[in-house]
């Protein structure tokens, strides 16, 4: 049975009645990303100029991309930004659905509160809790029989943690954002997946999935973004130990321009970091407008 003629496919072409921006934007999103791309690697050479001249800049530039010490940060810091990213595309819609029930949908605002709490508030209190010796998660442990852990003495469980932690602070706002785009699903909608035979997956596939993607597409954009620019929880929880195992690329520009004092290195660094960003951002705009565009159609 249809309603008003309306298949499965005609259900997938009705596309969001609200939310998603037209393919249009998302074009003019991407021009907008490649100018800002292009102004921040000017503003990176144009530094190692004025700091240095042409060819000492140059010099500098070639002794960094010589350094194995800035690929391994470079590596590091995808994988942070990509873990980041993956964790907050699996736990979102889930809590977005949880939010969404009567019982907690007064409160959810309180979810915001970790993204809302300076960085610093929030790095100091997880600190005390995985403190190494007596904090919050070690004095659990010791009642429940266990041994204490360093937290942040070993290489996996900080690097661990800084992934928690930035994921705990964004996960609220991605969370949210789905559920208000969530909020148009029922109603004729789903009166209409229902009166079409649809399963419970093909109501996921055909009408959630295209309505949701241009907003997730969005967000993994700024998360993206945010990872790579993050220093504060890195530098306040870690300062990039153990060793150099959680140093990212904001931490390793810092030590090397302002602990060491070679300014010229530290923007060197970012300049071999700006081709990596610019294809990583490049191809979430892609996915981005394709999104936008088939919620379209």
């Amino acid at each position: 049975m249809k309603q008003n003629g309306l298949g499965p496919r005609s259900l997938v072409l009705l596309g969001p009645q609200t939310g998603a921006l037209k393919w249009g934007n998302g074009l003019g999103a991407l021009i907008l990303g490649v100018v800002f791309v292009a102004a921040s690697a000017g503003l990176v050479v144009s530094s190692l100029l004025i700091l240095l001249g042409g060819e000492h800049a140059t010099r500098t530039v070639a002794r960094q991309g010589g350094s194995r010490d800035l690929w391994e940060v470079l590596l590091r810091t995808l994988f942070f930004a990509l873990i980041v990213l993956l964790l907050k595309l699996v736990l979102a819609v889930p809590l977005a659905m949880l939010i969404r029930l009567e019982s907690v949908r007064n409160a959810a605002w309180l979810l915001l509160l970790p993204w809302m709490l300076p960085v610093a508030v929030s790095s100091l209190g997880w600190l005390w809790l995985f403190y190494d010796v007596d904090g919050g998660a070690n004095l659990a442990l010791t009642w429940f029989g266990y041994p204490q852990v360093a937290w942040f003495g070993g290489r996996w469980t900080a690097a661990g943690l800084l992934i928690l932690f930035n994921v705990w602070r964004e996960l609220p706002l991605w969370a949210l954002a789905v559920s208000r785009a969530m909020k148009g699903f029922g109603g004729d909608l789903e009166f209409l997946a229902t009166t079409d035979g649809l399963s419970r997956w093909q109501h996921w596939r055909l009408m959630v999935m295209p309505r949701l993607s241009p907003v997730i597409a969005a967000l993994a954009i700024i998360s993206t973004i945010w990872a790579f620019g993050e220093f504060e929880s890195v530098w306040l929880l870690t300062r990039g130990g153990p060793g150099t195992s959680t140093e990212i690329l904001t931490v390793y520009a810092f030590r090397d321009a302002f602990q060491n004092q070679n300014l010229a290195a530290g923007a060197a660094a970012f300049l071999y970091f700006i081709p990596l960003a610019s294809l990583s951002i490049f191809g979430l705009m892609t996915l981005y407008c394709s999104a936008a565009k088939r919620a379209h159609l």
